[in-house]
C-alpha cells in the first residue's frame, strides 16, 4: 500500500494525500445531472462546502486558488 501512495504522490503532487484524506473522511459527494454532467461537492476542513466542476477543471476552494491558479501547479488534464 505504501508503494501506491508514493506513486499517487509522484503523479498528483503533494495534494494527493490531502485529497485522499477528504475521501477517507467521506467529505466528497459526486453530483450527477440527468444529462450526465458531474461535479463534486467537498466539505473542507474549515466546514465550508465547495463545488469542484469536472468539465472545466475548477474549484472554488482556497487550496485550488493557491496551488493551481497562483503557483500554476497541481492540475492534470
Amino acid at each position: 500500500p505504501d508503494d501506491l501512495l508514493i506513486a499517487l504522490k509522484f503523479v498528483f503532487g503533494p495534494c494527493a494525500l490531502q485529497a485522499l484524506d477528504l475521501v477517507d473522511q467521506r467529505s466528497v459527494t459526486c453530483l450527477s445531472s440527468p444529462s450526465g454532467r458531474k461535479a463534486f461537492q467537498v466539505m473542507g476542513g474549515s466546514g465550508c462546502l465547495y463545488t469542484c466542476f469536472v468539465s472545466c477543471h475548477y474549484c472554488l476552494c482556497p487550496a485550488f486558488a493557491y496551488t493551481v491558479l497562483r503557483r500554476n501547479e497541481g492540475l492534470l488534464v
